[in-house]
């Protein structure tokens, strides 16, 4: 199994929201290098807030979006670098 750290994020972290929707395995581990709290949301439970509160739907779209962004600068950057 290969493992790479791909970012380090102290503080508030939201993470597994791209996994909403989706039944597909997951893409990447996330592993706590210190104590943390979690909270686990049901995929059934998801559904329905999201159905009750579009806002939220929103929000977790803007997220999607921002990462689709940051992804893009960061490819961008390593293909200038790599010629």
């Amino acid at each position: 199994m290969c493992t790479s750290v791909i970012e380090e994020r102290k503080g508030f972290v939201k993470t597994g929201q791209r996994r909403l929707g989706i039944a597909e395995p997951r893409s990447a581990t996330v592993i706590a290098t210190e104590p943390t709290h979690l909270l686990r949301l049901a995929q059934h439970g998801v559904e329905g807030l999201l159905m009750d509160r579009p806002e939220i739907a929103t929000g977790i779209i803007r997220v999607l979006t921002g990462y689709v962004r940051s992804l893009n600068q960061r490819l961008t950057i390593a293909q200038v670098a790599s010629k």
